[in-house]
Protein backbone atom coordinates (compact mmCIF):
# COMPACT_ATOMS: atom_id res chain seq x y z
CA UNK A 1 0.00 0.00 0.00
CA UNK A 2 1.29 3.61 -1.01
CA UNK A 3 2.01 5.91 2.24
CA UNK A 4 -0.77 8.31 2.15
CA UNK A 5 0.86 12.18 1.87
CA UNK A 6 -0.53 14.41 4.03
CA UNK A 7 -1.90 16.70 1.51
CA UNK A 8 -3.73 13.96 0.15
CA UNK A 9 -5.20 13.40 3.44
CA UNK A 10 -6.20 16.87 4.17
CA UNK A 11 -7.66 17.28 0.99
CA UNK A 12 -9.38 14.27 1.06
CA UNK A 13 -10.86 15.06 4.30
CA UNK A 14 -11.94 18.36 2.99
CA UNK A 15 -13.83 16.96 0.01
CA UNK A 16 -15.59 14.87 2.11
CA UNK A 17 -17.08 17.06 5.15
CA UNK A 18 -17.90 19.59 2.23
CA UNK A 19 -19.98 16.93 0.48
CA UNK A 20 -21.48 16.08 4.29
CA UNK A 21 -22.49 19.81 3.71
CA UNK A 22 -23.78 18.98 0.56
CA UNK A 23 -26.06 16.13 1.52
CA UNK A 24 -26.97 18.55 4.47
CA UNK A 25 -27.73 21.19 1.71
CA UNK A 26 -29.89 18.55 0.10
CA UNK A 27 -32.07 17.69 2.52
CA UNK A 28 -32.59 21.26 3.50
CA UNK A 29 -33.69 21.76 -0.29
CA UNK A 30 -35.76 18.46 -0.02
CA UNK A 31 -37.50 20.26 3.14
CA UNK A 32 -37.88 23.38 2.23
CA UNK A 33 -39.94 22.42 -1.41
CA UNK A 34 -42.08 19.96 0.30
CA UNK A 35 -43.28 23.00 2.61
CA UNK A 36 -43.32 25.02 -0.53
CA UNK A 37 -45.65 23.02 -2.69
CA UNK A 38 -48.29 23.70 -0.21
CA UNK A 39 -47.70 27.31 0.47
CA UNK A 40 -46.69 28.47 -3.37
CA UNK A 41 -46.68 27.37 -7.30
CA UNK A 42 -45.43 23.87 -7.81
CA UNK A 43 -42.76 25.13 -10.20
CA UNK A 44 -41.03 26.87 -7.54
CA UNK A 45 -41.07 22.91 -5.14
CA UNK A 46 -39.91 21.82 -8.27
CA UNK A 47 -37.30 24.09 -8.90
CA UNK A 48 -36.19 23.41 -4.88
CA UNK A 49 -36.85 19.54 -5.66
CA UNK A 50 -34.39 19.55 -8.43
CA UNK A 51 -31.67 21.75 -6.24
CA UNK A 52 -31.45 19.11 -3.67
CA UNK A 53 -30.74 16.43 -5.95
CA UNK A 54 -27.74 18.65 -7.37
CA UNK A 55 -27.35 18.67 -4.24
CA UNK A 56 -27.69 15.23 -3.75
CA UNK A 57 -25.47 14.57 -6.86
CA UNK A 58 -22.53 16.74 -5.63
CA UNK A 59 -22.53 14.71 -2.59
CA UNK A 60 -21.81 11.27 -3.99
CA UNK A 61 -19.25 12.44 -6.23
CA UNK A 62 -17.18 14.46 -3.44
CA UNK A 63 -17.54 11.02 -0.87
CA UNK A 64 -16.40 9.33 -4.20
CA UNK A 65 -13.55 11.26 -4.44
CA UNK A 66 -12.57 11.44 -1.11
CA UNK A 67 -12.24 8.12 -0.58
CA UNK A 68 -10.70 7.92 -4.30
CA UNK A 69 -7.68 10.25 -2.70
CA UNK A 70 -6.94 8.13 0.43
CA UNK A 71 -6.72 5.02 -1.79
CA UNK A 72 -4.37 6.90 -4.04
CA UNK A 73 -6.79 6.23 -6.79
CA UNK A 74 -5.51 8.20 -10.49
CA UNK A 75 -8.85 8.95 -11.32
CA UNK A 76 -9.33 10.84 -8.36
CA UNK A 77 -6.54 12.98 -8.58
CA UNK A 78 -7.74 13.70 -12.31
CA UNK A 79 -11.47 14.47 -10.87
CA UNK A 80 -10.40 16.65 -7.81
CA UNK A 81 -7.95 18.52 -10.42
CA UNK A 82 -11.06 18.80 -12.96
CA UNK A 83 -13.38 20.31 -10.45
CA UNK A 84 -10.69 22.57 -8.63
CA UNK A 85 -10.16 23.86 -12.20
CA UNK A 86 -13.80 24.81 -13.14
CA UNK A 87 -14.17 26.18 -9.50
CA UNK A 88 -11.35 28.78 -10.67
CA UNK A 89 -13.48 29.30 -14.38
CA UNK A 90 -16.67 29.69 -12.91
CA UNK A 91 -14.90 32.28 -10.26
CA UNK A 92 -13.14 34.55 -13.13
CA UNK A 93 -16.41 34.00 -14.98
CA UNK A 94 -18.40 35.29 -11.90
CA UNK A 95 -15.84 38.29 -11.97
CA UNK A 96 -16.25 39.30 -15.14
CA UNK A 97 -20.14 39.11 -15.36
CA UNK A 98 -19.85 41.24 -12.10
CA UNK A 99 -21.21 38.87 -10.30
CA UNK A 100 -18.42 39.13 -7.19
CA UNK A 101 -15.95 41.61 -6.64
CA UNK A 102 -12.10 41.15 -7.80
CA UNK A 103 -11.46 41.01 -4.03
CA UNK A 104 -14.02 38.19 -2.86
CA UNK A 105 -12.87 36.23 -6.04
CA UNK A 106 -9.22 36.81 -4.67
CA UNK A 107 -9.85 35.56 -1.48
CA UNK A 108 -11.65 32.20 -2.65
CA UNK A 109 -8.86 31.41 -5.34
CA UNK A 110 -6.43 30.90 -2.64
CA UNK A 111 -7.28 27.56 -1.51
CA UNK A 112 -8.42 26.08 -5.28
CA UNK A 113 -5.02 27.88 -6.12
CA UNK A 114 -3.09 25.73 -3.16
CA UNK A 115 -4.68 22.61 -3.83
CA UNK A 116 -3.95 22.60 -7.16
CA UNK A 117 0.08 23.47 -6.73
CA UNK A 118 0.10 20.60 -4.21
CA UNK A 119 -1.64 18.23 -7.08
CA UNK A 120 0.75 18.89 -9.65
CA UNK A 121 3.61 18.63 -7.84
CA UNK A 122 5.47 15.72 -9.19
CA UNK A 123 6.02 13.85 -6.63
CA UNK A 124 2.49 13.76 -6.00
CA UNK A 125 1.50 13.41 -8.85
CA UNK A 126 3.63 10.32 -9.27
CA UNK A 127 1.97 8.53 -6.42
CA UNK A 128 -1.22 8.52 -8.12
CA UNK A 129 -0.64 6.05 -10.95
CA UNK A 130 -3.23 3.55 -10.97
Amino acid sequence: MKKLPFGVALIATLVIIEGILEILAAFGMFGVSTLSFFATAFVLSFALSMMGMIFLLIFLIELAVGVGLFNMEKWAWVLTVVVVWVDLIMDVIAVIIQAVSFSAFFVSAIIPTAILLYMYQGGVRRRFTR
